[in-house]
């Protein structure tokens, strides 16, 4: 099914503090961030992004009917800082937030935040610099650190830089290759495309790269700009199935405008794991990149929340067995590597033993219930 593209004009819109008519289009960067009950991790998200290198911004915050302390920390933000513009409306969904905080900005550069996640002190002057230096440049990523609900490190995940194998991946149903909360957009581009299309309640950032690659290039820094804040309950782990279909409709357009035939598209499935899971997963990515007090804290919160003896046993393998990933020149060095390989091995095997044990007691004591 293609959806329509939005219209391409751009209404006016109050704010808060000023109306965004009145204000003059001098501003280099604008910072967009749509908040919808944020209040757990707001102040550290603003205070980031307030403490910039780079001195000609602004910070559009449109808050998306909110009923926790989110209103309470922006009118603070706001009274000390006249940089920070909100606005306010009802609650329509991060589709509507951003096309609305987009088309209110100033700045010839739309930088994206979710109001989890932290920016490193110089994104922002970094990719305003990458784009004013190459002009064929529609919008520009970064790569980032996955970090858990405390903002401990997890994982480093590295995205391709350059325009054909980011567009390589998008086309082949890979969502997430610029990381929206990182990336930078060039106002005129989204302009040109019509912004987000309002259809797309979810993964409105994989169909709006899919475009902007249709009239651009794309890019990520190979920097590490971001930390990504993972979270048991985020949007992508509630809507996973929703994510795919729209996933599989912003294929589906791209390759009819392209003039590829849809049968061939394929879209790349995500897991779609259970919060015990998740956490164990945490365990491990954090163990694999040298991450070892995130992945002691991950494994405590897994066996406090009653993640199962299997579970456990698999994160404990890799949380007291490290495998460096270079066994070094000495004989020594690679000594320990084979004997930290070998006991993560024999406690995997445990650990199966038990997962497989504690699924046949489930299943049995399943059919006693029934």
């Amino acid at each position: 099914m293609a959806l329509e593209t939005p219209s391409k004009r751009v209404r006016p819109l109050s704010n808060d503090s000023n109306s965004a008519t009145e204000l003059a289009n001098d501003v280099h960067v604008s910072v967009v961030m749509a908040a919808y009950n944020a209040e757990t991790f707001l102040l550290e998200t603003l205070r980031a992004v307030l403490s910039q290198s780079c001195d000609d911004m602004e910070v559009v915050v449109v808050d998306d009917g909110s009923t926790d302390g989110t209103p309470r920390i922006l009118r603070e933000f706001m009274s000390g800082d006249k940089r920070l513009h909100v606005i306010t409306q009802p609650n329509r969904g991060l589709t509507s937030a951003l096309n609305v905080g987009w088309r209110a900005a100033r700045g010839k550069f739309i930088a994206r935040i979710d109001a989890d996640d932290i920016m490193l002190p110089h994104r922002l002057s970094q990719q305003a610099a990458f784009l004013e230096e190459h002009p064929e440049c529609v919008a520009v990523g970064c790569q980032m650190i996955f970090v858990d609900e405390d903002g401990d490190p997890v994982l480093r995940h590295d995205l391709p830089t350059n325009h054909e194998e980011i567009d390589d991946q998008l086309m082949r149903g890979v969502a997430g290759v610029i990381p929206h909360p990182g990336a930078m957009l060039r106002r005129s581009a989204l302009e040109a495309v019509g912004g987000y299309r309002e259809a797309f309640t979810v993964a409105q950032d994989y169909d709006l790269w899919l475009r902007l690659a249709e009239i651009g290039r794309l890019a990520n820094l190979s920097t590490v700009l971001l930390h990504y804040r993972t979270r048991l309950n985020n949007i992508t782990a509630r809507n996973h199935a929703l994510q795919t279909e729209f996933v599989q409709i912003g294929l589906a357009d791209a390759r009819q405008r392209r003039g590829l035939p849809t049968s061939e598209q394929a879209v790349a499935e995500s897991d779609h794991l259970s919060p015990q899971d998740l956490r164990l997963r945490w365990v491990i990515q954090a163990a694999n990149n040298g991450f070892h007090r995130t992945a002691r804290k991950q494994l405590r919160k897994l066996l406090s929340e009653g993640g199962g003896i299997g579970r456990t046993l698999r994160g404990l393998a890799y949380v007291i067995c490290p495998v460096p990933k270079l066994a070094g020149r000495s004989f020594a060095a690679s000594a320990r590597r084979t004997l930290l390989a070998g006991t993560r091995r024999i406690i995997l095997t445990l650990a199966d033993a038990a997962g497989r044990c504690e699924a046949r007691i489930g299943s049995h004591k399943h059919k006693e219930d029934l």
